[in-house]
């Protein structure tokens, strides 16, 4: 268990904020990066429009907390990039962690190494709006099968 902080405020002009903190978390620190490093990837701020709207929508539907036994805010976030680098006909994001130079770099038992040195591709080359995205992610998530994603074997569970 990591302890975590909640808060929410509202910003001078009338802004709603929530946000957790961690203490004790060296993990949540190379996942910050990660994150970080994919939203880089656009010129136009569009992975973190995208990453917004859907931790707003899977809030406003509650299902986006992880104490209550549903998914955290950070696990739609990295659904959301798994989605970006399966869209067809071209993914609009890299997998970092099978670019570059394979290395391990161990955190509390996890590998959390990813390629940081690569070229930023050029986003302009995206020609759907949020909520384009947004229901192209739906619909890939709508059709998602675990057993055909080379992910864990389902059967075990």
């Amino acid at each position: 268990e990591v302890p975590i902080v909640k808060f929410s405020m509202k910003t001078n002009t009338g802004v709603a904020v929530e946000g957790d903190i961690s203490y004790y978390n060296d993990l949540a620190l190379y996942n910050t990066r990660l994150l970080a490093r994919y939203c880089s990837w656009t010129n136009d701020n569009l992975l973190s429009k995208l990453g917004m709207f859907i931790k707003k929508w899977a809030k406003k539907c509650e299902i986006a907390d992880a104490a209550l036994g549903s998914l955290s805010s950070y696990a739609y976030i990295i659904l959301m990039i798994h989605f970006l680098q399966q869209l067809q006909p071209a993914p609009l994001l890299p997998v970092l962690h099978e670019m570059g130079e394979k290395q391990v770099m161990q955190v509390d038992g996890w590998n959390v190494y990813f390629c940081d040195d690569e070229p930023t591709p050029n986003w302009t080359l995206c020609n759907l709006s949020v909520g384009e995205l947004f229901l192209h992610f739906l619909h890939y998530y709508g059709q998602f099968r675990l057993e055909d994603s080379g992910g864990p074997d389902s059967s075990e569970a």
